[in-house]
C-alpha cells in the first residue's frame, strides 16, 4: 500500500510538473524578449538612431526588434499549443501577432548599398609600390589643399580587409564626410611595405586607418587597428579633423 501511495504521489508530482511547464516556458520567453531589448540597447544604439547591420538598416530600434520579438512569440505560441491544446485560440493569436511583427520588421528593413571610397592613388599617375614616395606626395598635397588625409592600410593576405573596406569605410553614413578628405589606400602585402606602415603609423596589423591633419601633421597616436573598428569610431575621428581649423 505504501508503495502504491508513493507511486501515486510520484504521478501527481509528474502531472504538476507538466502543468507548470507552460508557465516556465512563458517566463523563459519573457526573459529572452527582455534580453533582446537590452542587447539591442547596448550594441545597436547609435546617435543617429537607425540600426545598421551590414547593408541593412532600420529607422529605429523598435522596427528592428519587431523581428526577434516576433520569433520569440511564435515559438511561445507553438509550445503552448502543444502542452495546452485547450488554449489553441490564444496560440493562434500569438502566431498571428508573431507573423505580423516579423513581416513589419521586413517591411521596415531598408538596404543601403556601400559607397566605394575614391582613393586618390587609384587614379592614373600614382606609384603605389613606393609607399614612402607616395606618402611624401600626399603630405605635400594635404598642405597645399588644406585637406586632412585618411590612410587605409591593408594587405592581400588580410581576410578581414575586404569587408572592412566595403562595409565600414564604404558605409553611406561616411560618404559625405569622406568627400572632405584626401583618401589614400596603402598596400602592406610585401614585407618591406608592411614594415614601413608599422613604423610610419604604429599600425599593429591590418586593417588599420591613420590620419593626417590639414596642416600636414601625421597623428600616429590615433591610428586604429582591427576589423572591429566601428563606423561610429571612424566617423568621430573624421569629424574631428574635418572641423579642425
Amino acid at each position: 500500500m505504501l508503495t502504491l501511495n508513493r507511486f501515486n504521489l510520484g504521478g501527481h508530482g509528474e502531472k504538476n510538473a507538466k502543468s507548470n511547464l507552460p508557465g516556465r516556458i512563458a517566463a523563459i520567453a519573457a526573459g529572452l524578449t527582455a534580453a533582446i531589448f537590452v542587447t539591442s540597447a547596448i550594441f545597436f544604439h547609435s546617435p543617429d538612431n537607425p540600426v545598421y547591420i551590414r547593408v541593412f538598416f532600420w529607422a529605429d530600434e523598435f522596427q528592428f526588434l519587431a523581428g526577434p520579438v516576433g520569433v520569440v512569440l511564435f515559438f511561445l505560441g507553438a509550445i503552448i499549443l502543444k502542452y495546452r491544446p485547450k488554449k489553441s485560440l490564444f496560440s493562434i493569436f500569438l502566431g498571428v501577432l508573431a507573423a505580423g511583427l516579423c513581416l513589419a520588421s521586413l517591411y521596415w528593413m531598408q538596404v543601403r548599398r556601400p559607397v566605394p571610397p575614391d582613393w586618390i592613388n587609384s587614379r592614373p599617375g600614382f606609384d603605389t609600390t613606393n609607399l614612402e614616395k607616395l606618402d611624401y606626395i600626399i603630405e605635400k598635397e594635404s598642405i597645399r589643399s588644406r585637406k586632412p588625409v585618411l590612410y587605409y592600410l591593408h594587405a592581400d593576405w588580410c581576410a578581414e580587409c575586404p569587408d572592412f573596406e566595403r562595409y565600414v569605410l564604404g558605409d553611406p553614413r561616411l560618404s559625405g564626410i569622406l568627400e572632405r578628405y584626401i583618401l589614400v589606400r596603402m598596400d602592406g602585402t610585401e614585407g618591406p611595405q608592411e614594415k614601413f606602415l608599422q613604423e610610419k603609423f604604429r599600425a599593429a596589423g591590418f586593417p588599420s586607418i591613420g590620419f593626417r591633419d590639414r596642416a600636414g601633421h601625421l597623428h600616429k597616436e590615433l591610428t586604429l587597428t582591427g576589423a572591429e573598428i566601428s563606423v561610429t569610431a571612424v566617423r568621430s575621428l573624421l569629424m574631428k579633423f574635418a572641423e579642425a581649423p
